[in-house]
């Protein structure tokens, strides 16, 4: 798989999805690049902490920067040199970014925010290619924007269901490529926002815990309700309790990944004529698709990939696959 750009991040559907894998095949192809390399929570483990699973091991060339704890750093076979020690701590002791001098396994725990990953990406600004493998859930690494671009990892590991992950997969690939709204940046500064014949910014700390309140102040003139935070499941269920009066708004969010909306939720949004926008847009690049699941079971991979297909226009990849696929 050839990467376009010089930094990007990895995110997944569902734990074992099959992030790693892609990470190895990345790494595999472009073994030409100075590649810089870092995780947001912790991969490269033998065994899932959750599911109890065999996970594949990280494979690092000689020449590869590294960031990734002391702890981690013992139980990795690939040797090094430490360049840095950061002062980002973590559960696994502090980051530390080093080089490998021999190639071998890797352990990856790095930081936890954005401004942590980009103290590190600051650090490693001259290599060819930085690579954040985000860890499960943690969606918001596609949002960093000294990060250019994205890849999605979905997999037979979501549900044992084929059209769930299906749908699922094209709500994500849905949200991450929202269109880009026209407010104005500064009302994203504030917890909610609401746009009508008046502007009315509400006193909230955050959006979170507070849909009836929020719903309560939408008027018959409102036409943008701007978000700092996040959309949920709350939210928009206290929006279809008033469906009778709110129809055809816009949600203005910072971007895609502050949607926390499944199928059905983001089904009542469509029928309500509720449209999502954005400040920030996402490069979406690849989808990587993974039709085998640890837990036993696995997906038809043509049927797995035409459903795919018929709705998500970017590049549809599964790395474990020979032939025309392992060229892309």
């Amino acid at each position: 798989m050839k990467i376009p750009v010089k930094s990007l991040s990895i995110i997944g559907m569902q734990k074992n999805a099959g992030k790693t894998t892609c990470l190895n095949s990345i790494l595999q192809d472009n073994t030409n690049l100075t590649i810089g390399l870092t995780s947001i929570g912790r991969d490269g483990e033998k065994e899932d902490s959750v599911y109890k699973v065999s996970k594949p091991s990280i494979f690092v060339e000689k020449g590869t920067l590294v960031a990734t704890t002391d702890d981690c750093l013992e139980n990795s076979t690939a040797e090094f040199a430490v360049l840095h020690k950061t002062n980002i701590n973590t559960p696994l002791g502090f980051v530390y970014i080093v080089e490998i001098t021999t190639a071998g396994y890797i352990d990856l725990a790095g930081p936890s925010f954005n401004t942590q990953i980009n103290e590190v990406y600051e650090y490693m600004k001259d290599v060819d290619l930085f690579i954040v493998d985000g860890a499960f859930s943690r969606k918001q690494m596609a949002s960093n924007e000294e990060l250019e671009a994205t890849i999605l990892v979905t997999g037979a590991s979501y549900s044992k269901d084929v059209d769930e992950v299906v749908r699922e997969t094209i709500v994500t690939y849905e949200l991450l490529n929202l269109p880009k709204s026209n407010v104005e940046a500064t009302y994203f500064e504030h917890a909610v926002t609401i746009l009508g014949d008046e502007t009315k910014v509400l006193n909230l700390d955050t959006s979170l815990g507070s849909a009836e309140e929020i719903v309560k102040e939408i008027t018959k003139d409102t036409h943008t309700l701007v978000l700092g935070g996040a959309l949920t499941h709350d939210l928009v269920e206290a929006l279809k309790l008033e469906r009778h009066r709110i129809m055809d708004i816009t949600i203005a969010l910072k971007d895609g990944t502050k949607a926390f909306v499944d199928y059905k939720h983001y089904q009542i949004l469509k029928k309500m004529n509720i449209k999502l926008e954005v400040l920030h847009d996402i490069n979406l690049i690849y989808l990587v698709y993974n039709p085998y699941s640890p837990l036993g079971y696995e997906f038809n991979d043509d049927e797995f990939r035409m459903k795919l297909e018929e709705h998500i226009d970017i590049p549809i990849i599964n790395v474990l696959k020979k032939g025309r696929d392992s060229d892309e």
